[in-house]
């Protein structure tokens, strides 16, 4: 593991696995990216790539800017990456980041540019498949805890296989709408041409979580649900849409309740059909039927390896995504990719 300040810049990058040609993750802005978390990222990045016998490291970027000096920190930053994009360094936009932000890196790190256009797409497309893993879709009732593009998707693919959206809450704003909600109308007040209150009776954060609902996705921050947020939690499905919005002891009380958690770095998976790092790169409809068809199969190999020592999804998924770094004579991360 390696940590790097970026020169300058105010910024840093950190890398998982030592001894790796190729690192990959998510890049985030903001005031003051917390090392701890950029570790964290990094980590479910090295997990996502080992369930898809990749390998590759994770890592995870941090930008410290905002205000007036955000466009001209994000800019230094960039430039600062540029050498070590060419080095094998992969990192998409997160949090207080945006493609537009990116594009000079990600015209160099070689994927291809569909990859970028198709992200948020392929996300929501396969949270919906490793939803529709453990639970048919038809019939089912989603609660969004975040809405931003991921979710969106993910709505218009609950509702196309039979599905309906019963809450959804962005920044302030939390609506209930037990007929269900237009994911249209949803993608409306993503773009700022709707106001979600418009949409349903507005109800507390609270309330969303103990929705009665059959999934509840999230996805807000890191750590989102925590062990006394679990205890309210009505859903028998959590769905992630973002990463690491469970912490680990907010999965021990969900399992002790019996509600499924699905892992972040699988469910968070369906755009790596379109990288061109698992094969070919899939484009347009059929990269969504690919995207959903792999994070089926990777959710049906962890419930095939769900045992005595591996009693959930998540265990089981990290005990697989461990056997192949084994396999490959790469020493184990100390830790997990848990919050």
């Amino acid at each position: 593991m390696g940590m790097r300040r970026l020169d300058g810049a105010d910024g840093f990058v950190v890398s998982d696995l030592d001894g790796l040609e190729r690192h990959g993750g998510v890049a985030r802005c903001a005031p003051k990216v917390l090392a701890d978390s950029a570790w964290l990222l990094a980590r479910c990045a090295t997990y996502q790539f080992a369930s898809l016998e990749l390998p590759i490291g994770g890592a995870s970027v941090g930008v410290n800017a905002a205000g007036d000096g955000r466009a001209d920190g994000v800019t230094a930053a960039v430039s600062a990456l540029t050498g070590a994009v060419g080095e094998g360094l992969f990192v998409d936009a997160g949090r207080g980041l945006t493609d537009g932000d990116l594009a000079p890196l990600h015209a160099l790190d070689g994927r291809p540019p569909a990859y970028h256009e198709l992200r948020s797409t392929l996300t929501g497309e396969g949270v919906a498949a490793a939803v529709g893993s453990v639970r048919p879709l038809e019939g089912a009732s989603v609660a969004i805890e975040s809405l931003d593009e991921v979710a969106v998707a993910f709505a218009i693919a609950v509702v196309r296989q039979g599905g309906r959206v019963v809450a959804v809450a962005r920044g302030g704003d939390v609506i209930s709408a037990p007929g269900g909600i237009d994911p249209e109308a949803l993608a409306g007040v993503v773009s700022g041409g709707t106001n979600l209150n418009d949409l349903g009776s507005p109800i507390t954060a609270a309330e969303l979580l103990g929705t009665e609902a059959t999934v509840l996705a999230v996805g807000s921050k890191l750590g989102a649900i925590d062990h006394e947020a679990a205890a309210s939690v009505a859903a028998g499905v959590v769905a992630p849409i973002g990463w690491v919005p469970v912490t680990t002891r907010a999965l021990a009380v969900l399992g002790r309740r019996e509600i499924t958690v699905l892992p972040d770095f699988i469910a968070l998976g369906g755009p790596m059909v379109a990288s061109g790092l698992t094969g070919p790169p899939a484009t347009g409809s059929e990269a969504v039927t690919a995207a959903a068809a792999l994070v089926t199969a990777m959710v049906g190999e962890a419930a095939g390896a769900v045992d005595d020592d591996h009693p959930s999804l998540v265990l089981a998924a990290c005990g697989r995504a461990e056997s192949y770094l084994i396999r490959q004579g790469v020493e184990l991360p100390t830790s997990r990719p848990l919050g």
